[in-house]
Formats: C-alpha cells, structure tokens, sequence
C-alpha cells in the first residue's frame, strides 16, 4: 500500500512569509483589521493559501480563529509585537535577514500566492 503526504499550509505559514515579504518590502506595522478584510474579500482568489483555514466572512466582518492563533504563535516566538490585547496593529519585529530565510523556506507554489497577495494587501484602501 502506498500512501501520499497531504501537504497542509497552515495559518502559521502563511502568516509567518505574509510578514516577512511585508518586512522585506519595509512594512513595519500591520493593520489587524485591513489584513482580515482583505482575506475576507480576496480569500476566493487565493483558496490554494486558505482551504486549510477556518475564515468566517459575516456581512464584512471577517474572523479567522486559525489566523489569530498564528497571530498568538509569532508574539511568543518574537517575530511580531502587539500594540493592544486585541491585534489592532501588529508590529514586525523580525528583521530582514530573518524574514529572508522565511521566505526562502516557503514553498514555491505558495511563495508566489503570498506575493500576490502582499501586492494586493498593499494596494488596499
């Protein structure tokens, strides 16, 4: 019997490259907010990055318990800080070096979704 490896990109992962081309790009603060409302709006464009993510979309209130446990998972690793107990800002503290071994570890065929994402993310209003 042969088995296949499902391979799972997690909310963690997307999370952790999302910051660090951000940072790459000299983003140093995220809007909490701008960054859920814009899954929630491009979310079907990308369903490759979040088919393994629980993204709850209620009349453009976007929620995503996967997402702010990434959130949760990269304060305690110290790759980002928060301004308040509720994320309203994220502040990346990894540095460039750093965010550049995140990317380099990310898989290509998400690599490219991310980055597309990013563009989008950044030309939000």
């Amino acid at each position: 019997m042969v088995t296949k490896n499902v391979e799972v990109f997690s909310a963690l992962d997307f999370l952790s490259t999302l910051f660090s081309i951000l940072k790459t790009k000299n983003v140093n603060v995220v809007s909490s907010e701008k960054l859920l409302t814009t899954i929630g709006k491009y979310r079907n464009n990308f369903l490759g990055l979040f088919i393994d993510m629980d993204i709850n979309n209620n009349c453009g209130t976007v929620y995503s318990n996967d997402l702010e446990e990434g959130i949760s998972m990269l304060q305690i690793l110290g790759a980002i800080s928060k301004s308040n107990p509720k994320y309203e800002r994220i502040i990346l503290k990894m540095n460039k070096d750093s965010a550049n071994e995140i990317i380099a570890k990310c898989p290509q065929k998400y690599l490219i979704e991310i980055q597309d994402f990013s563009d989008i993310f950044l030309n939000e209003e």
